[in-house]
């Protein structure tokens, strides 16, 4: 059957589209058999993801890189993998907001980076924001020693979040593991927003574990 000039650029169209699932969870595979290695006592991978957010490790280290680069407009080598990874981390806030995922075990509770379960282990969970409003940004403070230390770090013009990565890092690993969550159960429609989702994951995520392995 013959096909219309529009009809081919369509379909063509549409296949060169990615579809960021199967990758995600082809890196999450990835992290899961690194996690098994790095934490062989451990059982399931709510303990051994725990155990990655609570304890110093190479991804956190990586994370460090990515969001402590200095501001990369002022250097004369930018840091282009810092400067793509705080892009995305901002697109992914947006994304989160959009996409209306909740926690598996809360569904009361989105995935959103104002709504962060930084510690699983406490009793009861406590949900928490890395987000800093405009109004509360104060660029840097002295620390006691009188060295300049970073208050909160600018990912774009509109999104600025505390300066604790290790705060920062919890928070981004366990949205990482709610996604799992909600696609191995079956809980997550692939629809616009949350295949957005799903891919602002798998390119910060690659960015972090691109030394790994």
């Amino acid at each position: 059957m013959a096909h219309s000039d529009n009809e081919k650029i369509r379909v063509w169209k549409e296949r060169a589209v990615i579809d960021y699932v199967s990758p995600f969870m082809n890196l999450w595979l990835c992290l899961n058999a690194w996690m098994n290695n790095e934490y062989p006592k451990l059982s399931g991978d709510r303990n051994k993801l725990n155990s990655l957010k609570a304890n110093p490790s190479p991804l956190l280290d990586r994370f460090k890189e990515l969001m402590d680069a200095p501001d990369t407009k002022a250097t004369l080598a930018p840091d282009i993998n810092a400067t793509l990874f705080r892009s995305y981390f901002a697109e992914l806030h947006r994304a989160l907001i959009n996409a209306d995922i909740r926690y598996h075990q809360f569904p009361d509770k989105i995935v959103r980076f104002d709504c962060c379960l930084i510690d699983q282990t406490t009793t009861p969970r406590n949900f928490e924001s890395i987000l800093v409003q405009p109004g509360e940004i104060t660029a840097n403070v002295l620390s006691e020693s009188g060295d300049i230390e970073q208050e909160v770090i600018k990912l774009d013009d509109d999104v600025w979040v505390e300066g604790d990565t290790e705060r920062l890092f919890k928070a981004y690993m366990e949205s990482i593991y709610q996604i799992r969550c909600n696609l191995f159960h079956g809980d997550l429609v692939p629809d616009t927003e949350s295949r957005q989702v799903i891919r602002l994951l798998y390119l910060t995520l690659i960015l972090i574990m691109e030394e790994i392995g």
